[in-house]
């Protein structure tokens, strides 16, 4: 009776044995070399990178597992002269139209004959077998990947689009609805609860529903749909097997190809390592019975918290009441969940964020576990609360005067320790504004639009975001140092602040005095200023007055209202330099916290009045202001320049 490699004998002694009887261990111990190699996962597991000097392509000593799970070891490293030549076994995995070449590691067994007989006779010697790996030079690229979520049929539909005034486009609001219901569904096998669903199938759109409560729907169904895909990409995961069945087994450990400065190997093109199941539940966190429980549970969370604004009052009538505050920004249910509005636009290949495009590119592991979507991702727009200061929910201000709500959310606000800028527009002039976006609410560091009718009732609301207005700034910053001229440069961002300090700031006569309404007058007009070049104007200005009314013999020292002037200005340029991104000084975040701090100790200065600490803070923030500025990378000359001015106000103060 013939034994599978899943069987082995047990001998006993005394027996005979036969070539056949004894090679049974051989094939089931080499058969439980496989199942070990698939439980331990697929692909490159170390080492097997490549590098190109001169002509030769040299493959370093590594390991890995084929599709079969044999192990793969390259004992030491194997030259390739360039260029290569080509063999021809095909695999179903290389794309051989594709250009350049595959660099493919297979197993083989180096086979020993037994000895001849001679005078000695034969000893029955058996063939020595050693496991060694062959590297072939295949044409082609790398492509495909082991699941195939791109079939998923949910992919077929598309995002609801709203336009400015968050009227739907594209997909309509049923057609979208009705899709996921019958994914979630899934042929009588539900994914999630079946009453959740029959929730989702009672939603609709209405005709009549305000622009501010078509907005919150398309974005909440949109949203649905992205955890739904999340949740779907999540089970197809688990549901991938342990065997991978292909034409012939190999391992590419990378693209040759040339490009214009010679021969390049791209380990991007490769198997990468993927680990068995076992290892992506541990990785997703779900529970034993249910790996995607995180994922089903968004899903369910989304759908239990469906709550658009309710029907505003008749005419207008009743109380404003406070917008529903949200110390932290996160994707949660209940009170705090922000519904994204979706943009005009989205990318086309939206789909990335779930399947590889149709030319893939390998340029991480086959295994990719789901994403927690973030529709601000996915609509490429400004983030919600980029300062971390919360949410303000908008949906209860529908209906209400647009005076009543702009006073209730500059109370709000307040209370909140900021100041409310708040736009109140009507429907045609949305598209005028520049980084508008429709929106359930906004953070109190954003420009709060209003949407209102005819009547002067509020029908919409949106948000310019704060990360916009500093972005704004960000790109005046540099305009700012390259229009100065060296007697009034400052900084990019700083710009001009010193000018009028250059007429010897030694002492204030009694004019001072008089100068306290100017000032104040200054100070209210940056309030409505929104562009950093407008700001540097004004401030300059202010500088001049203060330069004309000094007076020898008098102490020198800063007005309150003055120094409150530099303290605001400090504020948004320290925002204006956090939002320059990648900076090559690594100590950049230092000066800038070092800026932002001693901006808050002038805050505090210009609170208890103090003259002499108030003199001190102003001039630590211009200092730290300076280093964080030369720390951005300035022209040098304007850092020597920014020393000097410096220099001269330190000496001027006394």
């Amino acid at each position: 009776m013939a034994i599978k490699e899943t069987e082995y004998p047990i001998y006993e002694p005394g027996q005979t044995l036969t070539a056949d009887q004894l090679n049974t261990t051989t094939a089931f111990l080499l058969a439980r070399d496989r199942l070990l190699g698939k439980l331990v996962g697929f692909g490159i597991n170390a080492g097997l990178g490549g590098t190109v000097a001169g002509n030769k392509l040299t493959i370093a000593p590594g390991r890995a597992v084929d599709q079969a799970g044999t192990p793969l070891a390259l004992i030491a490293a194997h030259d390739i002269t360039l260029p290569p030549t080509p063999v021809t076994p095909s695999y179903d995995f290389i794309n051989s139209n594709a250009t350049g070449f595959s660099i493919v590691i297979e197993a083989r067994d180096d086979i020993a004959p037994p000895p001849a007989c001679g005078e000695a006779g034969c000893g029955g010697h058996p063939e020595l077998h050693t496991p060694v790996v062959d590297v072939r030079v295949v044409r082609g690229r790398l492509t495909g990947s082991w699941m195939k979520f791109e079939q998923e049929e949910l992919l077929g539909v598309r995002p609801i689009l709203v336009d400015a005034s968050a009227n739907p486009t594209g997909w309509t609001y049923a057609k979208l609805r009705d899709a996921i219901v019958q994914r979630l569904t899934n042929g009588g096998d539900p994914l999630v609860s079946a009453t959740l669903i029959a929730k989702l199938q009672a939603t609709d759109m209405a005709a009549g529903d305000l622009p501010g409560v078509k907005g919150y729907k398309c974005g909440w169904l949109n949203m649905v749909l992205f955890a739904t895909l999340d949740l779907l990409r999540c089970e197809a995961l688990c549901a991938l097997l342990d065997d991978k069945t292909t034409k012939r087994n190999g391992v590419v450990l990378g693209w040759l190809h040339q490009e214009t400065a010679g021969w390049v190997f791209d380990c991007s093109y490769r198997h990468h390592w993927e680990p068995p199941r076992g290892f992506t539940e541990a990785f997703l966190g779900g529970t034993c019975s249910d790996p995607c429980a995180l994922y089903r549970e968004e899903v369910e969370g989304l759908l239990g918290s469906y709550a658009p604004p309710d029907p505003p009052p008749a005419g207008g009538g009743g109380t404003v009441h406070p917008p529903h505050y949200c110390k932290h920004h996160k994707l949660l249910w209940k009170d705090c969940l922000v519904v994204t509005f979706p943009p005009k636009k989205i990318d086309p290949d939206w789909k990335k964020y779930w399947v590889r495009p149709k030319d893939f590119d390998p340029r991480g592991p086959i295994w990719n576990p789901p994403i927690k979507y973030d529709p601000q991702v996915i609509y490429e727009i400004d983030p919600i609360d980029t300062l971390e200061d919360g949410f303000l929910h908008g949906g209860d201000l529908l209906g209400h005067p647009a005076d009543e709500v702009s006073k209730v959310l500059t109370d709000s606000v307040k209370e909140l320790g900021g100041k409310a800028t708040i736009k109140v527009v009507k429907d045609a002039e949305l598209s005028k504004l520049d980084g508008y976006l429709p929106s359930t609410g906004f953070s109190p560091s954003d420009v709060m639009v209003l949407t209102v009718d005819g009547a002067g009732h509020v029908i919409g609301t949106g948000r310019i975001s704060a990360l916009h207005t500093t972005r704004e700034m960000g790109a005046a910053l540099p305009r700012a140092v390259e229009a100065a001229d060296t007697a009034t440069t400052a900084a990019a961002g700083i710009a001009q602040t010193v000018k009028g300090f250059e007429a010897q700031v030694g002492e204030f006569d009694n004019q001072m005095k008089t100068l306290s309404g100017d000032v104040k007058s200054l100070d209210e007009q940056f309030k409505g200023i929104t562009t950093l070049n407008e700001r540097v104007i004004k401030l300059e200005g202010g500088f001049q007055v203060i330069t004309r009314t000094r007076e020898p013999g008098l102490t020198a020292g800063f007005d309150v209202d003055f120094a409150r002037g530099i303290a605001e200005f400090a504020g948004t340029t320290v925002e204006a330099m956090r939002s320059l991104g990648q900076v090559g000084n690594r100590n950049f975040e230092r000066y800038t916290a070092a800026a932002a701090h001693a901006q808050a100790e002038l805050d505090l200065s210009v609170a208890t009045g103090e003259p002499a600490a108030l003199t001190v803070a102003t001039l630590e923030v211009l200092d730290t202001m300076r280093t964080m500025v030369k720390a951005a990378g300035v022209d040098p000359s304007t850092g020597r320049a920014l020393d000097a001015k410096l220099r001269g106000l330190r000496g001027m103060v006394r």
